[in-house]
């Protein structure tokens, strides 16, 4: 484990090297050889590392430009855990992969080398590795079926049992932090929870590779009543204060996916209300509008695609009529949807509710709020907060948000933070 420690540290400090010394000369900048090193594993396959790194297949002033880029949305590189690198072959290739803690939070590193031990390039994902930040923080797993995966628990330093709430992800948010560019709002939300008492539980939504499993309402269903029962035997929470917070699409669907669940009460933060297909063709056809790169003949193209998934939602019958994902999710969650009614499921549940929207929100745009409280208005148990500029990202922002705003850093409005404390603790 010595030798690849060695290596893979080796490969990492040519990249900072070549990221953070920006005026050292090329020549300086030498190839690294090191010995090859191959460590069988108990499935008989290989751990295969480089030779050599080339400069034929990735220039360095290649190398260091996509590590800049990288830079600028996950910060500086500031340790590595080789401890826990893991390598594997992959057709003729062989992948290492390595827990990187950049400015904003631990990512895994991940580098592809070919048969010429050459890099061919990297990418960097979220990593399950928790932050050292003086946060009381464990991992769990939770099952479904076969099934499992992750979650994150943040307790608070209370000495008596404190209230918990769980996070349920929006559209496209599979890792138990929320990741968008540079912001983690599920951590961020946990840390600011914690330091007001509450604790919280965040995990990382199962990915499915069995194609014959529909990513579908039930699925989530199932996959939050898991992680909410597992929950239940965590130390220092009470178990009959239990919340969950929906986020966008998760604040849509959360009436439907906690119904059987004995929770407290339920938080929907900037979730739409109409149709979600129309509140996400919306937010599709501002991006592209926002997109100074693309020629505005591709950009009506796109337009009309996005167009036509649209209409082929509202025009789907059987799940079978269509197999390909419509705005990320397949027919049969579109077809699931069209018999649900968030109305209808809340009239059902006689505990608090609170419903938050943000005036600079240009996923769920400021009109929503103002139709929750009319379709809501029979319903006497819920508590609605709008805040003046505040963004999707949780954030106060003087204007509409802007898809690059992901790429600033940004810290969670103190006002959504000290309501959630109120609703929750009252």
């Amino acid at each position: 484990m010595k030798k690849l420690s060695i290596v893979i540290c080796a490969i990492l400090l040519l990249v900072t090297g070549c990221a953070k010394n920006r005026n050292l000369e090329k020549d300086k900048i030498v190839a690294i050889n090191a010995t090859s090193y191959f460590q069988q594993r108990k499935d008989n396959d290989f751990y295969v590392l480089l030779d050599s790194y080339s400069k034929d297949n990735m220039t360095v002033e290649e190398l260091s430009l996509e590590f800049d880029d990288l830079i600028k949305i996950y910060g500086e590189p500031l340790e590595y855990d080789t401890d826990e690198v893991v390598a594997y072959r992959q057709e003729n290739t062989a992948v290492v992969s390595v827990p990187v803690r950049f400015t904003t939070g631990w990512m895994d590193l991940t580098y592809t080398i070919n048969s010429t031990s050459s890099v061919t390039g990297f990418k960097i994902t979220v990593s399950d590795k928790l932050d050292e930040n003086g946060y009381n923080e464990t991992q769990f797993v939770y099952k479904v079926d076969d099934m499992e995966e992750h979650a994150v628990f943040t307790n608070t330093n209370k000495t008596e049992q404190s209230p918990l709430v769980i996070f349920v992800h929006d559209k496209d948010m599979y890792d138990k932090n929320s990741t968008v560019g540079v912001r983690k709002l599920f951590r961020d939300l946990a840390y600011a929870l914690a330091d007001n008492g509450i604790a919280s539980v965040r995990y990382n939504r199962l990915i499915l590779e069995n194609e014959n499993i529909e990513d579908s309402i039930a699925l989530m269903k199932a996959e939050l009543k898991a992680v909410y029962e597992a929950s239940l035997s965590l130390e220092g929470i009470d178990p009959n204060r239990v919340y969950v917070l929906g986020y966008g699409i998760g604040g849509y669907l959360l009436p439907n996916l906690v119904d059987d669940l004995p929770i407290q009460g339920m938080i929907l933060s900037s979730a739409p209300y109409e149709k979600i297909h129309y509140s996400m063709y919306e937010e599709e056809i501002y991006e592209i509008d926002c997109d100074k790169t693309m020629l505005e003949q591709n950009k009506n193209v796109r337009k009309q695609e996005i167009e036509n998934s649209k209409l082929l939602i509202d025009s789907l019958v059987n799940p079978e009529d269509f197999y390909q994902d419509i705005f990320g999710y397949s027919s049969s969650f579109w077809i699931e949807l069209q018999i649900y009614t968030v109305a209808e499921k809340l009239n059902t549940f006689a505990r608090p509710i609170m419903v938050t929207h943000g005036s600079n929100d240009y996923h769920v745009v400021s009109s929503s709020h103002n139709v929750w409280k009319h379709e809501l208005a029979d319903i006497q148990n819920v508590t609605y907060k709008y805040y003046k500029n505040m963004d999707h990202l949780l954030s106060i922002n003087n204007k509409t948000s802007l898809p690059s705003d992901q790429l600033k850093e940004g810290s969670i409005a103190s006002a959504y933070i000290s309501d959630i404390v109120k609703f929750v603790q009252e």
